[in-house]
């Protein structure tokens, strides 16, 4: 049978409970007034605690206006609390208190409709996130946090309330995030490997152009992937960089077959123009002499030292055409 406490027991447990947090409240404050301000989860880290401890921990000292709690987009922070000083009215005569009160009762009904539209943005916020508009979600929740941070002090209790509901929409503002980044991560890593696949198939059939314009799709892929997941993208990336190097060396066998071939073709279309000149076929000579500059033109980046052996021989004959 399960023994019940007396009332005194009941309050003697009680005092004990209240006790301890109170003590681990302390050691919390403590550490906030050292550091300022931190997180929770760094409060948590250094008191070898859950965030969630340190939550309740935080919302207990900012109720007794011992700490403060602020957010930086969805990260929550603590700081030591600083009540904003009521400036003392001056004084003045009977007319302008009554103006004064006036022009307060009026920014009460206008902090009033300010808070039925934080309400209505909290609604569609939440609307955003089942719909998967997460940017969307991100900005009308910038919007919350700077329409709650200018509340003033006679609103502190909804202030509290709309607190724990703002920590709830940055926890699943986070989560819901951090899931699309998942599925995004896990689709685009799909695409690259295709697309990996692909690029292999065109080098082994030293298709290079076609190479080349899937590399150029790889690229972009991976730099849209989203921040973190370093090891799936080291992965990614030494795969990459693996068959690009393949690329490169297919391509600079290329080129240097091409540069060979042009530059055989344009020795020969030399001697055809010099012949043609020797022979006064000007006309000839000219036509020779177009068809040199277009293969020269088209020769592969690099081959510093061939091309500037063709160039020599290209001008003399030129100017002996020109003379």
């Amino acid at each position: 049978m399960v023994h019940e406490l007396t009332d005194e027991e009941l309050l003697d447990k009680f005092e004990s409970e209240t006790n301890i947090v109170r003590t681990r409240a302390d050691e919390l404050l403590k550490l906030v007034k050292q550091r300022r301000e931190l997180s929770f989860e760094d409060a948590a880290k250094a008191l070898n605690v859950s965030v969630q401890t340190i939550e309740s921990w935080a919302n207990f000292l900012e109720e007794e206006k011992i700490l403060s709690i602020k957010y930086n987009f969805t990260t929550p922070f603590i700081t030591v609390f600083h009540e904003k000083i009521k400036a003392v009215p001056e004084t003045g005569t009977l007319q302008k208190e009554i103006i004064e009160k006036k022009e307060l009762n009026k920014a009460a009904l206008l902090k009033e409709e300010e808070l039925s539209e934080i309400n209505r943005m909290l609604a569609e916020a939440y609307s955003c996130l089942k719909k998967g508009q997460f940017d969307k979600a991100k900005e009308i929740y910038a919007q919350i946090k700077k329409q709650y941070d200018d509340l003033p002090l006679q609103f502190l209790e909804k202030k509290k309330e709309l607190n724990t509901t703002l920590t709830r929409l940055s926890k699943d503002l986070s989560l819901n995030l951090s899931k699309a980044s998942l599925k995004e991560m896990e689709k685009k890593s799909q695409n690259i490997r295709k697309l990996l696949k692909m690029l292999e198939q065109k080098i082994e059939k030293r298709e290079v152009l076609n190479a080349i314009k899937i590399y150029g799709q790889i690229k972009i892929i991976y730099n849209s992937l989203p921040e973190g997941f370093l090891e799936q993208k080291l992965i990614l990336q030494n795969k990459i960089i693996e068959i690009y190097e393949r690329l490169i060396t297919i391509r600079e066998e290329q080129d240097i077959m091409d540069t060979s071939v042009k530059k055989s073709e344009i020795i020969n279309l030399l001697e055809e123009l010099k012949q043609s000149m020797n022979e006064k076929n000007i006309p000839l000579a000219i036509k020779l002499y177009e068809k040199v500059r277009e293969l020269y033109n088209s020769l592969p980046k690099g081959f510093l030292q061939e091309k500037a052996e063709l160039q020599a021989r290209i001008i003399r004959l030129y100017e002996e055409l020109l003379s």
